[in-house]
């Protein structure tokens, strides 16, 4: 009993004084330790186990020092086991889940030491340990005291053997009480891991409430400062723009008008070149699908004719195997009818034999006695009987099957006869329609590029008088265009006042409107804004509800984490508000100053006098491009439409020549189909043949065996008969 009150000694020292930050680790846990049995040091016998989520791990040990190094993963449930034989083992429970924000900052290399000490009366014990992490102490720590669970564990142990002797039910029940424990240990465990777990995902909703909220932030303000830049921006390209429009109006104008005459020279050959082109084009187009809708036919019809020829040279080979069974089967009923006549014919020759024989024997055997004469008479009669009734019945049977086979015969003959003819009857049908569809296949390609050629035509035509109504058109407007610039000339002097001081109204109208919208943005981004965080408070209140239902002190972390939330959250939209606001009045301030500036701008008469002058030919220059690209598009359209022409016709020639290929396809699968079922036939009607033989052979067989029993009858008789004889002489 001394034993026990040195049972056994854990040390678990946490080495909190490392610095976290600079040497934490962030994916696992690290215990070194020192593994010892009775204070001194281990053997080969002595083991460590290691188990995570059901699985064995691997782990370090060196069995001459003892000392163990073990790293385990976050978010898992451990055990390790400290084992020796004849000694108590020890096993740590290490529940590893932990919030994901302690994770970040890391945790340090702890130290855990064991020490075995021998069992009592050769009684195998376990005492357990759980490590789990603490809210309270922000790292991890026994679940219970080591103190606490040794001596409650040493006081069971000490009780399991004393009454280890006296009472079996005591033992049973302290059994009992430790395994309930070991339950209750499981299920606090697993209550700890599933609040871990809730704990967590009400965690990392804060998290991406957070970071919704960042990102809304972080999109409002680079949104205001890319609108101030554009509109900066915006304002000196305008600016640069007007300066380099002045200067290339003049110079474009004159190029316009040498580019539009060439151009105009060369479409002209262009449309003429077009023109031979696709005349050339669309009558190669009409002879090539001519030449193959003829081909097409021409194939069709080999085709056709092929598959005709075909079913009737099937048809001729099924009636000559057919003519040929029947012959066969004539033949072979011919030859066993024969057999039969001259087997019967010998039965009865012998039978007449026999009959002559008796009569001689009954006449030398006058002289027996009266009464054994007559026994003698009546036993050859009655032989003589029973023979000639056996002949007739064989004559009879033979008789029958002759009959029978002949009527067989007949029967498969007009059977092949019908088969022959309805097989003729299809392969001329077949044979029709394929050389109807080849005709209207013909005619239908005849049709259709018929009508393709006419419409090519007649878009040609309308293309080439588009074309040179176009050009009418264009010139027209050319004129037109330098009477309104010259027009525009005179009146730019007028206007041009005007025009500068309406387009200072509309930049002014422009930046109001632009201000309003941009207001509007910036009240919707607060209120959206406002609403994320309303729905983040109404999230985190209702998950604090719930968490006060299941935990108190739980539901006071909820609370306090929500309220710094929801202050934080107000905090960054109050400082969102101050500094839109002063955005806003940037905006303003920028606005007014480019409002100043086109003011003192539209004072300048001779720029914007130039600037009406200027605006004028670039609205000529822009009529030009107009027409150009109207004609463009023209051409464009017109090519188009023959490309998809050309397509229409490709995939028609496609399909038909895909429709040929399957129907020629299925001609021969048919073909094929028909052979298969010649063949099939012909074999069994060879089967057929043999089977006959093979009862033909096996008749002449029976028949021949009755004879040979007919002849040993009658040899027996006559041994009889001869015995009889000698026993009166």
């Amino acid at each position: 009993m001394k034993s026990i009150g040195v049972f056994i000694i854990l040390v678990f020292t946490f080495l909190t004084t490392i610095n976290i930050s600079a040497q934490g680790r962030k994916e696992f846990l690290v215990f070194d330790g020192l593994f010892s049995a009775s204070g001194g040091s281990i053997s080969e016998e002595a083991d460590i186990k290691l188990v995570c989520n059901g699985r064995n791990e691997y782990l370090k040990l060196d069995k001459e020092t003892g000392r163990f190094q073990i790293r385990i993963g976050l978010n898992k449930s451990c055990e390790v086991t400290f084992t020796k034989k004849g000694f108590v083992t020890t096993s740590v429970v290490i529940d590893t889940y932990c919030p994901s924000d302690r994770v970040e900052e890391g945790f340090p290399d702890y130290e855990l030491n064991v020490s075995l000490k021998p069992e009592i009366a050769a009684m195998p014990y376990e005492i357990k340990h759980e490590i789990y992490y603490n809210d309270d102490f922000y790292n991890f720590d026994f679940k219970e005291a080591y103190d606490k669970v040794a001596n409650r564990e040493m006081k069971t142990y000490r009780e399991l053997a004393s009454a280890k002797k006296n009472s079996a039910e005591e033992l049973a029940r302290l059994e009992e009480e430790k395994r309930l424990a070991e339950i209750k240990k499981a299920e606090e465990l697993e209550a700890r891991r599933e609040e871990a777990k809730r704990l967590k995902a009400v965690e990392d909703s804060l998290a991406e409430v957070r970071k919704a909220q960042e990102k809304a932030e972080r999109e409002a303000l680079a949104l205001a400062k890319s609108e101030q830049e554009a509109l900066e921006k915006a304002k000196l390209e305008d600016d640069l723009k007007r300066r380099k429009e002045l200067e290339e109006i003049e110079r474009q104008k004159l190029l316009a008008e040498e580019k539009a005459r060439k151009e105009a020279e060369d479409k002209a050959r262009a449309d003429e070149i077009a023109k031979e082109k696709a005349d050339k084009e669309a009558r190669e187009a009409a002879e090539k699908a001519k030449k193959e809708a003829e081909e097409k036919a021409r194939l069709d019809a080999i085709a056709a004719e092929k598959a005709k020829k075909d079913a009737e040279e099937r048809a001729k080979l099924e009636a000559e195997a057919a003519e040929k069974a029947r012959r066969e089967a004539e033949e072979l009923a011919l030859r066993e009818s024969k057999e039969k006549e001259r087997l019967a014919k010998e039965a009865a020759e012998k039978a007449r034999q026999e009959g002559l024989e008796r009569a001689r024997r009954e006449a030398e055997l006058a002289k027996l006695n009266e009464k054994e004469r007559e026994q003698y008479r009546k036993d050859s009669l009655q032989a003589a009987a029973a023979a000639l009734q056996l002949a007739e019945l064989k004559a009879k049977e033979e008789l029958e099957a002759k009959k029978k086979a002949e009527r067989e015969a007949e029967e498969l003959a007009k059977k092949n006869e019908k088969e022959q003819e309805r097989l003729r009857k299809e392969a001329e049908l077949q044979a029709r329609k394929d050389a109807e569809a080849a005709a209207r296949a013909k005619e239908e390609a005849d049709r259709i590029e018929k009508i393709k050629a006419e419409e090519r035509a007649t878009l040609e035509r309308d293309s080439i008088k588009k074309a040179e109504k176009e050009a009418e058109e264009r010139a027209k407007l050319e004129a037109i265009a330098k009477a309104e610039a010259e027009k525009a000339k005179i009146e730019a002097q007028k206007k041009a006042e005007a025009d500068s001081l309406a387009k200072v109204k509309a930049e002014k109208e422009r930046l109001e409107l632009e201000e309003k919208a941009k207001r509007e943005a910036e009240e919707k981004a607060k209120a959206d804004s406002l609403a994320k965080a309303k729905a983040a408070q109404e999230k985190l209140e209702a998950e604090a509800k719930a968490q006060m239902e299941a935990d108190a002190k739980a539901k006071a972390d909820s609370i306090a984490k929500a309220k710094a939330a929801q202050e934080r959250l107000e905090a960054e939209a109050k400082a969102q508000m101050e500094a839109d606001a002063k955005a806003k009045a940037d905006s303003l301030a920028k606005a007014k100053a480019a409002q100043e500036k086109l003011e003192a701008e539209a004072k300048a008469k001779k720029e914007a006098e130039e600037i009406a002058k200027k605006k004028a030919e670039e609205e000529a220059r822009l009529k030009a491009e107009a027409a150009e690209k109207a004609k463009k598009e023209a051409e464009e359209l017109a090519r188009k439409k023959r490309e998809e022409e050309e397509k229409a016709r490709l995939a028609a020639e496609k399909k038909a020549k895909e429709e040929a290929e399957a129907k020629a396809k299925a001609e021969r699968e048919e073909a094929e189909r028909i052979k298969k079922e010649a063949e099939a036939k012909a074999l069994a009607l060879a089967e057929e043949r043999a089977k006959a033989k093979r009862d033909s052979l096996e008749k002449l067989k029976k028949l021949e065996e009755e004879r040979i029993q007919a002849e040993a009858l009658a040899m027996e008789i006559a041994r009889k008969e001869a015995e009889t004889e000698a026993k009166f002489v």
